[in-house]
């Protein structure tokens, strides 16, 4: 949506594509939304707990019947897809230029390692010398039903499917996630930072002025048993702990130093905070440290922990496995954090790096640059069709 704002509408016309359940959090959209169905933040949760695939067969059929309707429909020029797995078999069925969005990390380029997420220690031990083998299982399903509509597979491995495209875009910085060498139409555009435009609560100006804020957001893919863990853990710190629910309900008992509400401005909220909490995504992380503020991050599936590696490695944040969180835990680390100030100082210095970075900008150029071939008449002007896809 961030990217889908920022372009030119007299140049192109744009199309997003959404499960409904989101557009909620955006307010009046300038432009035609056509609601698509994406699986349920709870569904995908479990899915990310048990053994591979992500993706069953059946569920990515309903997609790209769904994509090759939309497609149909709008006949865009460039297609825009975030971790939409189906687009690179709807795109490449269509004919359709495709642009996957992707984190650094992900791309077979990067080289980087593959954590084993939260799970039972047995699976642990199971899963760890055969990790490749468990992250090739969730290709599967999308080369068998490429060979369905008549597609050359993959390589068999979940890292190459999401690169598959005719551009990729990077929301991250080569500093955190570097990749040697880069090909021509893979573009690093920094982290896309969205935060809701609303007022704050009212407790907002009532915080008190002695104490720290940490600021708690684990969004709609963190574990939610984990929301009493960390009020636990709070509980007795002087400390003031603002907390974004995304509108799950709020742990019974809530100590005397937690602010909540379902939503707060993140970006304001993070750089009120001197340290935030989350799940350990990149979509909080990066909009902590673009504030300069340092990030815990508590995470559990594949993606999260890849992510925290990232963070790590600059000094910027520490990593707790989710499931293993005790009270005890979470307070130590969290004090120690508060009381060391290399790690406000490493973000603070990852700022300044995201701050040479406009994601928005920097999408308006290559997308310039790949549809600029296309015959401008002045005296009958063609508009350029960019449809956006997004997903969960």
């Amino acid at each position: 949506m961030v990217l889908a704002q920022a372009l030119d509408r007299s140049r192109y016309d744009v199309f997003f594509a959404s499960d409904p359940r989101f557009l909620g959090l955006f307010g009046d959209v300038p432009f035609p939304v056509r609601p698509i169905r994406s699986m349920s933040s709870k569904r995908f949760l479990q899915k990310t707990r048990r053994i591979p695939p992500l993706f069953d067969i059946p569920t990515l059929r309903a997609y790209v019947k769904e994509d090759l309707e939309v497609i149909q429909e709008i006949r865009p020029d460039l297609i825009v897809g975030d971790f939409r797995m189906s687009l690179p078999i709807s795109a490449s069925t269509a004919r359709c230029p495709y642009m996957a969005i992707v984190n650094a990390y992900w791309s077979p380029l990067a080289q980087w390692p593959v954590p084993i997420p939260d799970g039972p220690v047995v699976l642990q031990w199971i899963a760890k010398p055969i990790v490749k083998w468990v992250i090739a299982w969730h290709a599967w399903p999308i080369n068998r039903l490429r060979r369905e509509y008549g597609l050359p597979a993959l390589p068999n491995d979940f890292p190459h499917v999401h690169i598959s495209a005719d551009h990729v875009l990077y929301p991250d910085v080569p500093e955190m996630v570097p990749i040697a060498e880069l090909p021509g139409n893979h573009h690093y555009v920094g982290p896309i930072l969205w935060s809701p435009e609303m007022n704050p609560p009212e407790w907002w100006s009532q915080l008190p002025a002695d104490r720290p804020v940490v600021y708690v957001a684990f969004g709609s893919s963190g574990r939610e048993e984990l929301l009493a863990v960390v009020f636990k853990a709070l509980a007795d710190l002087q400390v003031s702990v603002i907390v974004a629910t995304a509108g799950r309900p709020v742990p019974p008992d809530i100590p005397a130093n937690v602010y909540s509400a379902d939503y707060l401005p993140g970006r304001e909220a993070a750089a009120r905070a001197c340290l935030v909490i989350c799940n350990g995504g990149s979509p909080t992380s990066h909009q902590a440290l673009a504030v300069g503020t340092p990030v815990l991050g508590l995470a559990s599936n594949i993606d999260q922990h890849m992510n925290m590696d990232a963070v790590c490695r600059t000094g910027g944040g520490e990593m707790l496995r989710a499931e293993e969180s005790t009270v005890q835990e979470i307070r130590n680390c969290v004090t120690k954090m508060l009381a060391q100030p290399k790690y406000s100082e490493a973000a603070q210095a990852l700022a300044k790096i995201f701050a040479k970075y406009d994601a928005p900008s920097r999408f308006r150029e290559i997308l310039d640059g790949i549809l600029s071939p296309l015959p401008l008449f002045p005296q009958e002007e063609k508009v350029l069709e960019a449809g956006v896809n997004g997903d969960a």
